[in-house]
């Protein structure tokens, strides 16, 4: 049995954050951290990637990004969840794909406190 209180930010139990995402997007006002939270599980990268992605990214089979902390060059392959979720997401958007109400990308402060 885990401790469903998180105390640090270095863990978080995977069913646990794809049960709140699939929660989320639910959610009309939530569904783009839904998303966030489904893209940053299967994927891995980190928030400072997930900002700059955009939809055509995710809506397809791979990716391939520069990480902007290490500068290395990574493939991935992205999940049949996150292109389902993503294509039904998008709903003919453009550019960004974690765009916040107000129309500019999250900040890495504004994830952490939603989060």
């Amino acid at each position: 049995m885990y401790n469903s209180k998180i105390n640090v930010s270095d863990y978080l139990d995977f069913n646990m954050a794809y049960n709140k995402a699939m929660n989320l997007l639910n959610d009309k006002k939530q569904q783009t951290i839904g998303l966030y939270i489904l893209v940053s599980i299967y994927t891995g990268l980190r928030t400072s990637d997930m900002q700059n992605l955009e939809w055509d990214d995710i809506c397809s089979d791979s990716l391939r990004i520069r990480e902007i902390k290490t500068g290395k060059v990574r493939d991935i392959k992205i999940n049949n969840i996150v292109s389902d979720v993503s294509k039904k997401l998008r709903n003919g958007r453009e550019g960004k794909v974690f765009i916040s109400q107000k129309g500019s990308v999250y900040t890495t402060q504004a994830l952490n406190r939603i989060l």
